[in-house]
This record gives C-alpha cells, structure tokens and sequence, in this order.
C-alpha cells in the first residue's frame, strides 16, 4: 500500500540519458566513500527540497540577524530567514485576503499542495479539530479549526476522521489539487483508504463485483471501521470525505506529520487547540503568534538548533 495520499495524478518528466559512447573507467569506491557521499546527497537532495524556491541564500539579506537565521555544519553554511522575513515570504507568494483571488492563485500554481489534520479534545472533554494546506515548499496558505457539537463525535476515531474531512473540504473549496494529505492516526488512513477501495464492490453474487452502486449491505460493510463501535457515524463522516469524489480519483493517505512517521501534526493541532470554528487565511495565521511560531518551527527547528 502506498503511504501517501495523493488525489490527482503527479506527472514527472524524466530526462533522457546522456548521447556519449565514450565512458571512462572510474576508479571503484570503497563502501565507506560511497556510503558517505550517499549521506551527503541525501541531506543536500532534501535540502533542494526545503527550500527550493525561496529560504535558501548566498547570503544573509541586510534585513536578517545573523543570530537567530544562521545554522553551520561541517559540510555547508545553511542561512535560514527569521521569522519574520519567512513570513514576509509566504505572504509574497500566497497573502491574499478573500476567497476568489486565493483560488486563482491555487489554480495557478504549478505544485502539489499539502494538508496535515489533527484533532483534539481537552480536558473538559471538548471536542475540535484543524487542518492546514502548505505548498510543496511547507508555506502555509489557509488553515482551519472546527468545534465539534457535544455528542456529535463519539471516539477519538471519528475525532480524527473528522479532521480528515476538514481538510479535504477545505481543498475542494480553494480547489488546491492535487494533494497529499497527512493523518497522526493509523486507524482513520486504513479506514479511508479502505472505503475508497471497497465503496463500490458488492459481493452478494459469492464473488468481488465493482459495480456502480452496491446493494445496502455490501455499502454498509465497506465502511465499518473494524474494532469500532461507531461505524454509523464514521460512515456520514466518509461518506462527506469521498462527496464530490468523481471529480478527484485518487485518494490515499500518510500516516504522519510533516516530519515523517512522527504521529503528530503540530501545527493542525495547533489550530485544533484554538477552540474555534473558523478560517484563517495566511496574514490571519502569522498575526497568531503561538501559530506562526509553530509553523515555523515545523519546516526549520533542525536547521537552527
């Protein structure tokens, strides 16, 4: 099963092989040498990745502190903006203040958008979730939080189901596709995964069918979260997930953050924690300091420690 939650298709053009016959014989490495400079790539090649398109500088712009943007290692001098000046960056490339010009620029913009989910419930037994889409360089372009009605989500599972359709309502809205989408629970991306496979199959002749709409029982079946006892309510939960579907094939899901495998998703939690429904829109983001400074330290924490 593919970890990633991809809706749309990702076309990668491949570059052909170099026209030259004549090859030199090189001189074979030693397993340490090629292991060493296998690190390297891979640090420099995810590097390229962090900041492609805007954090990364010859040198430091006149407006930055050298304190607090500098991080050095043993291979390369890395200069990361400040907060600030990151900020200033993002609202460059995405700072719009209403819904139609945000859309003309998602549909404009040639990448493949980010969602990270969360939910969270407090010690009162309050119920919200959050999700944020990010560019393919981690700038944050929308976010939002939603307060769950007492008794409408019943488990922790469908908390965090919730948070999944949250996000994918929010990309339909601003039409940000395609996009990977980003779970902390294992459960809920088996589970959506899982319905979108069997939405369609029905298996009342003895045998797998695909067919275009199931008999009630086989519908019923291909969204009961196994080990759950709320499957009713994952099932509307899903079922709003996948609406629209026809229109985005291609749905799959990460477990994790943006850190990879973490389990968390700090900044959607963030916004989870906030204890509201509503939007936030990129300058409305970085005006919340306690968000921002999240964010944030999500995409360079490892750079300036």
């Amino acid at each position: 099963m593919d970890d990633k939650l991809l809706a749309g298709r990702i076309e990668e053009e491949v570059a052909p092989p170099p026209n030259d016959d004549s090859q030199s014989i090189q001189p074979q490495k030693t397993y340490e040498q090629q292991e060493a400079e296998d690190e390297l790539a891979n640090k420099l090649s995810y590097k390229e990745i962090l900041f492609n398109q805007h954090p990364v500088m010859s040198s430091l712009p006149h407006n930055c502190c050298k304190d607090s943007d500098i991080d050095t290692d043993d291979d390369e001098q890395v200069h990361v903006p400040n907060k600030s000046k990151w900020f200033s960056m993002c609202v460059e490339k995405w700072g719009v203040e209403d819904d139609d010009s945000l859309i003309r620029k998602v549909r404009a913009a040639e990448t493949v958008f980010e969602i990270f989910t969360a939910g969270f419930r407090n010690v009162d037994g309050d119920s919200c979730c959050g999700a944020l889409i990010r560019d393919s360089c981690n700038r944050p372009i929308v976010g939002i939080s939603k307060v769950i009605p007492d008794g409408k989500s019943v488990s922790q599972f469908c908390l965090e189901l919730e948070g999944v359709a949250l996000g994918v309502n929010l990309a339909k809205k601003y039409e940000a596709f395609p996009f990977y989408l980003y779970c902390p629970s294992q459960k809920v991306c088996d589970f959506v995964e899982g319905y979108e496979s069997e939405q369609n199959a029905c298996y009342c002749s003895g045998a797998r069918k695909v067919v275009k709409t199931p008999c009630e029982a086989c519908a019923k079946r291909s969204t009961i979260p196994k080990g759950h006892g709320d499957y009713d309510k994952a099932s509307e939960i899903v079922r709003d997930i996948f609406s629209d579907y026809e229109g985005h094939k291609g749905f799959n899901v990460i477990y994790g953050g943006i850190r990879g495998g973490s389990g968390t998703n700090e900044a959607a939690c963030s916004l989870a924690k906030r204890g509201k429904s509503e939007e936030l829109k990129l300058k409305e983001i970085g005006a919340a300091e306690d968000l921002w400074d999240t964010i944030y330290e999500e995409v360079f924490d490892q750079y300036v420690k």
